[in-house]
């Protein structure tokens, strides 16, 4: 896990393998880095965080499954969950995420800036 000031290398140990692998990066009281390494054709079963939650690929290709939707996301991309979202993910492609977790606030609102899906 990292400390405070310490940069961390997202492409070492880890990025590839026979299967999915979870690593903590940061946690503090309000957010949560992980580090998803997931390989082609696994699968993580169907989930939910208590907080707001948001994915960036940044290698490889994944399924977010969603209530209503699946959502491809390749490297370069990333993807807003609200709170408590049940969400399962699935490797298209050896994939690298990383998976931000945002501890959820009384009044907190969350406001989307750029360019609406279409």
């Amino acid at each position: 896990m990292s400390i405070a000031g310490q940069a961390i290398d997202l492409f070492t140990t880890g990025s590839s393998g026979a299967r999915e692998q979870l690593v903590s990066l940061l946690k503090t009281p309000q957010v949560e880095l992980l580090k998803l390494c997931i390989p082609q054709g696994s699968r993580l079963p169907v989930h939910q965080a208590v907080g707001e939650i948001v994915f960036l690929c940044l290698r490889g290709r994944i399924e977010i499954s969603a209530p209503g939707a699946d959502h491809a996301l390749v490297a370069g991309q990333l993807m807003y969950l609200k709170a408590e979202t049940p969400v399962a993910i699935e490797g298209r492609d050896d994939a690298l995420v990383v998976v931000a977790i945002v501890a959820p606030k009384e009044g907190h609102n969350v406001e989307l800036i750029g360019e609406a899906p279409s």
